[in-house]
């Protein structure tokens, strides 16, 4: 390879990592690849929390998650009973229409739980 190719390859390079930086809403004296790295570190933290969670984490607060059952796919449910006691015996998985109160979660059996995740939040831009 030639001198004049090792520049253009190099030019080519800087040109590229300027369009990441921008990207990454890195300021230009901001050089090298460490900023880069962190803001992708960043970007990798935010999507582990969509991962699902073992069941045996999951909120049991009333907080509306969702949970991975084996029969019933994924549902967005609430760990409370109908007289919203997160902590009585007789709290389980309830579902809310948002039209009566929260009830609870049908084709359901204890121990059907795969896994959980927070409820992703989404953006909305008008």
């Amino acid at each position: 390879m030639t001198n004049a190719n090792y520049g253009k390859l190099f030019m080519a390079a800087c040109i590229d990592l300027a369009q990441v930086s921008e990207k990454l809403g890195l300021e230009s004296n901001e050089g090298g690849a460490a900023p880069i790295i962190a803001a992708i570190e960043v970007l990798q933290a935010k999507l582990k929390q969509f991962e699902w969670q073992p069941i045996a984490s999951a909120p049991r607060d009333g907080s509306e998650i969702l949970v991975l059952f084996k029969r019933i796919g994924c549902k967005q449910v609430a760990w409370t009973n109908t007289d919203y006691d997160h902590n009585s015996e007789y709290a389980h998985w309830h579902v809310d229409d948002n039209k009566y109160r929260p009830y609870p979660l049908r084709a359901y059996n204890e121990g059907d739980e795969l896994g959980w995740m927070p409820i992703p939040k989404l953006e909305v831009k008008v």
